[in-house]
């Protein structure tokens, strides 16, 4: 994993998906009477927050972006492990909550000067900023850095297109929408608003006439762009959505679907969601809806990637398994071959490491990218004086994917479960350029000495967590390294 990804609740995605897709929330805050204000998701499920909305008709909730102080506490993990994070927020037509996460980007850099944080402007809302979220997902898990995610983010996002109604067109006209005359006379006939998002903000209000007309036409819109713009859906992340649950979503969802099955584009991807608070406070309980937008293609990465620091096309990193071991041999032999103070025997290093008491599998990583393992790392026990501590070596890239990040992200994910197992510090003797842009300083400053011989400048070692207890003494390693 080369960054970590947050996002402001405005991207209503599930809380069981983020979960499992590693996303960090930040939730807006709800107030259903202008006093008490309430974590969305969190402290107000939506379901509920939309039941009172529902039972006080003459309720107007607000909402209040995230704090600061939130933002720092959803980034600080990342930053402590020297991980880099994007941050995804809510257009920023609509709410502040970017600059939040800008100023919390500001705070934290004052005492983690080398923390990445990139603060990404979606210029997107509700399920079209869950979908951009969902194909953040996909970058960051083919191994794409920071850098060329952001790039590749930024040729899709204006691709986001929703069309939806909803039922009441007070809470349009409270926002300013639509005028306090047309909001009388639309109550009185049965009038619904149709709406549209696209390029950071709604687009002009059209009105019709009844809810069940209304969800006919949002269907009829959203093909009649699709068939005027040669949209082919396939290439699309699609979702519906609904705010409070309502019998009339499920026919618009079959209604929709048969359209898009008889014009022959129906869409590969098809979310539901459940459209949140940052939205509902705008449209009342009972919008309904239907949004795209397009997912980024392999030609684009590579085309990102091309000069960039990560490897063309998905990088998968995972834990070495017995039939492994003959493709890393090949790739350390490969590695190494001619390298500067390179002895010709680390592939043989490595077989011997696995038989010894230093081995641990969890941290005997590759690098995996289009089926073909392109790189290896290796964590042993060793001892900095008492302390248990990891030895890092070797590190071993194919030379054709050298200097294209995948050493980096084998580091990272390294350093990533060795804090899970308990460690507090890797060390490594390796290049004095190379390995300080992983975050390595000279070991002595840790209290960690060298053994004799050893170059002190190539001599390195990593805090893997803030918590990492004191270290003081002479490294030992693995008998196996002969040292």
């Amino acid at each position: 994993m080369k960054f970590c990804i947050v996002s402001d609740s405005s991207c209503d995605l599930s809380e069981d998906w983020t979960k499992r897709a590693g996303v960090s929330v930040v939730p807006f805050y709800v107030s259903l009477n202008g006093k008490e204000y309430l974590q969305e998701g969190k402290q107000i499920a939506v379901t509920d927050f939309y039941r009172e909305m529902e039972a006080r008709p003459d309720c107007f909730p607000k909402t209040s972006m995230p704090s600061v102080q939130d933002y720092m506490d959803a980034f600080l993990p990342a930053v402590k492990e020297g991980l880099p994070v994007l941050c995804i927020c809510l257009t920023r037509n609509f709410s502040g909550s970017m600059e939040a996460a800008a100023n919390a980007r500001t705070a934290l850099t004052e005492d983690f000067p080398e923390a990445e944080i990139e603060v990404m402007d979606s210029r997107l809302a509700t399920g079209l900023q869950g979908l951009f979220v969902e194909e953040t997902v996909r970058l960051r898990d083919c191994g794409a850095s920071l850098r060329t995610a952001v790039r590749v983010l930024e040729r899709i996002r204006e691709s986001g297109r929703i069309f939806f109604t909803t039922k009441d067109l007070k809470y349009l006209e409270r926002g300013g929408r639509i005028g306090k005359a047309a909001c009388v006379v639309g109550s009185v006939l049965e009038i619904k608003p149709l709406l549209q998002f696209y390029d950071g903000e709604l687009g002009p209000t059209e009105l019709c006439r009844g809810r069940k007309r209304s969800l006919q036409k949002v269907a009829e819109r959203l093909l009649q762009y699709v068939e005027r713009e040669k949209i082919d859906l396939k290439g699309y992340r699609f979702a519906t959505g609904e705010g409070l649950p309502v019998p009339e979503y499920l026919a618009f969802r079959e209604d929709l679907k048969r359209r898009l099955e008889e014009a022959g584009n129906l869409p590969g991807d098809w979310d539901e969601i459940q459209i949140g608070a940052t939205i509902g406070v705008h449209t009342g309980p009972y919008p309904v809806g239907a949004g795209f937008l397009r997912k980024w293609t392999p030609e684009e990465l590579r085309e990102e990637t091309e000069g960039a620091d990560v490897a063309p096309g998905c990088m998968r990193i995972r834990r070495e398994e017995a039939e492994d071991y003959e493709a890393v041999r090949q790739v350390v032999q490969a590695a190494f071959a001619g390298a500067e103070r390179a002895d010709g025997t680390e592939q043989d290093l490595v077989e011997e490491l696995r038989k010894s008491e230093a081995f641990l599998p969890e941290l005997s990583l590759v690098a995996e990218i289009d089926g073909r393992i392109a790189g290896h790392i290796l964590f042993t026990k060793a001892r900095a004086g008492d302390t248990p501590v990891l030895a890092l070596a070797p590190l071993s890239v194919l030379p054709e994917y050298q200097g294209r990040g995948v050493g980096t992200a084998l580091i990272r994910e390294g350093h990533r479960i060795a804090g899970e197992l308990g460690f507090g510090y890797s060390v490594v003797l390796g290049s004095e350029t190379y390995y300080p842009r992983a975050g390595y300083r000279p070991a002595e400053t840790f209290g960690i000495e060298p053994p004799p011989g050893f170059p002190r400048e190539n001599f390195m070692a990593y805090k893997i967590g803030e918590n990492a207890p004191e270290v003081s003494g002479t490294m030992r390693y693995a008998e196996e390294f002969g040292i």
